[in-house]
């Protein structure tokens, strides 16, 4: 199902399609032309509890290969804009898509809405100067930031869901104490929610008509916690502290996203002075967002501190639990103080039912695990520092031969390659027999080569380690039906216990570890990116050397990887 919007103004034409992406087929979400600036937008629901941890992504991709993404977090909107190079299509599936009858009246369980808009004479930089011609978005955050906020909101919501089921199941308050069990649960469902709604403005673009009017953020009524049976002084302080940070990342977001939405709407309307002004509005929350962003770390060590030194008890959390917790919310919805707290900060119904699915559809294995530990998991560290100290390298831009290009069977131009059977990676063109739906690179790299073995393929940049800089890579993964013979089954990906798939940073010409990432498995006969995110230590040893990229593969026969690269923040001119 498919929604058309075609209009003109000066020297722009303007073209936009909302599609509805159901289902496992190929889906036509529009056409462009060379040097058309594409803007896509989608809203991903779902049904299912746990359908972030099953999967089935949104599959989006242009037939220039200008884009390719993959998202795999339901109840979440996403924004991409790229530079058409080429004229081609712009198609999108649901890969693996299937249904659960327990909670599902219809024939998946996955839905994505797609809107994709099209507009010529856009600027390329980021943030949008302003004025910006009618149709071009409006731009504050890289397409870099975008992916480090919804990152960090994905682990901090994790905490969140942990929080509150390790109260509720009686882990920690104990069965005497319902006035710990609700602060607690409030508190973990809270900073879900807020974490929700940052993901939310990190992908949300929609034009406002309103922007004559400058958004102010709405903080919610809060009544302190004070100490009593089942709450220490210590544990209501770290609580109180922790929700008011929530509440205000709740409210900033919301009037971060009205500004912004309604910047676009005022460049829609060739009105100069009100975009200027809704987008500082909208930079302006966006940097008090940051520093409360910041503060959750802080905040939950502390709250950690307090429920240890207050005797509190610790348990884990079992994915039987999540499960259990992602059921109530998805029948059930969110608690009403929690929504009421939504409703007071001006969040609409809308964003309430897709922020609680964003909850409901959370990976179950990132929610479960020890508490009160999980209050200080190093991974939402690590993602909130990447997401504050952002000054997004794409280290695409320095790859030669991101497609592995080359003779195929060979290794591919511009790379090095060594392994068992040599050469250990070679390049090839994919076709049906590999991927069904069609492969959305024209070329891409595969190992091991001869049905089992091993392969390292590495390049060294023209880009250079800066010390506190974070990098991105967007590495696209596939898992062939066939060998490149087209006529070999393949048997699975290269993982524990047969084999290994790992993306290595690396330094200089001797190519020494800086990080290390597992690559995920795709389904089979398809291709998703994972694009990772990694900040370099101020003292790291690697600042001033050449940055490397370096994919290694260990299989055994009939099990086989292909992989491409693809830049990940907005294109370049």
């Amino acid at each position: 199902m498919s929604r058309l919007l075609i209009f003109f103004s000066c020297c722009t034409f303007v073209w936009g399609q909302t599609t509805i992406v159901q289902g496992p087929s190929s889906f036509l979400l529009g056409s462009f032309n060379n040097g058309d600036q594409v803007s896509v937008q989608i809203q991903t629901s779902s049904c299912d509890p746990n359908e972030s941890g099953e999967n089935e992504p949104v599959v989006i991709r242009a037939s220039t290969g200008d884009l390719f993404v993959s998202i795999g977090t339901y109840g979440t909107v996403s924004s991409y804009t790229f530079k058409a190079t080429a004229a081609g299509t712009l198609t999108g599936q649901i890969s693996g898509s299937d249904t659960n009858p327990t909670y599902c009246g219809t024939a998946y369980d996955e839905l994505a809405v797609v809107t994709v808009t099209i507009a010529s004479n856009c600027s390329q930089a980021v943030p949008t100067p302003i004025p910006s011609p009618v149709g071009c978005p409006v731009q504050g955050w890289t397409r870099g930031q975008k992916i480090a906020a919804g990152l960090a909101a994905v682990a901090s919501a994790a905490i969140g869901g942990t929080m509150n089921i390790a109260s509720v199941i009686g882990l920690v308050c104990g069965p005497a104490a319902p006035a710990c069990v609700a602060a607690l649960s409030f508190g973990g469902v809270g900073l879900a929610a807020a974490n929700g709604i940052l993901g939310v403005f990190a992908g949300v673009d929609p034009p406002d008509p309103n922007f004559t009017l400058i958004a102010k953020p709405l903080i919610p009524t809060y009544t302190q916690i004070v100490a009593q049976l089942g709450i220490t002084s210590a544990l209501a302080t770290a609580l109180n502290a922790l929700n008011i940070n929530s509440l205000n990342t709740i409210a900033y977001a919301q009037a971060a996203i009205t500004s912004g939405n309604r910047a676009q709407g005022a460049a829609n309307a060739s009105n100069a002075f009100w975009e200027s002004a809704q987008f500082q509005a909208e930079e302006n929350y966006a940097s008090i967002l940051v520093s409360l962003t910041q503060a959750e770390p802080g905040l939950l060590a502390n709250l950690q501190n307090a429920l240890v030194a207050g005797g509190y008890g610790s348990g884990t959390v079992t994915t039987t639990d999540v499960l259990s917790y992602e059921t109530s919310i998805l029948q059930n919805g969110l608690p009403t103080s929690i929504v009421q707290v939504l409703t007071q900060a001006g969040v609409d119904n809308a964003t309430i039912n897709l922020l609680t699915n964003f909850i409901d559809a959370l990976d179950v294995t990132k929610v479960a695990g020890a508490f009160p530990a999980q209050l200080t998991n190093p991974t939402l560290v690590g993602a909130i520092n990447n997401f504050v100290n952002i000054t997004a390298v794409d280290i695409a831009g320095g790859i030669v031969n991101p497609l592995f290009a080359g003779t195929t069977g060979s290794c591919p131009t511009g790379w090095i390659c060594s392994g068992s059977p040599a050469p250990g990676f070679a390049s090839y063109a994919p076709t049906t027999a590999q991927y069904p739906g069609g492969s959305p690179f024209p070329t891409s790299a595969f190992s091991p080569t001869i049905y089992g073995g091993s392969g390292v393929i590495r390049q060294l940049t023209s880009l250079t380690w800066v010390g506190g800089n974070t990098y991105i890579l967007n590495l696209s993964a596939g898992l062939p039906n066939k060998e490149p013979d087209g006529t070999t089954p393949v048997a699975g990906w290269p993982r524990a216990p047969n084999g290994a798939a790992r993306l290595y940073l690396t330094m200089g010409d001797g190519f020494g570890q800086v990080a290390a990432f597992d690559i995920p498995s795709p389904s089979p006969g398809t291709f998703i990116s994972s694009p990772i995110a990694f900040m370099l230590p101020s003292n790291s040893g690697a600042i001033g050397q050449k940055i490397g990229v370096m994919i290694y593969v260990s299989a055994p026969s009939s099990f086989s990887a292909n992989f491409a690269i693809t830049p990940i923040a907005v294109a370049p001119n």
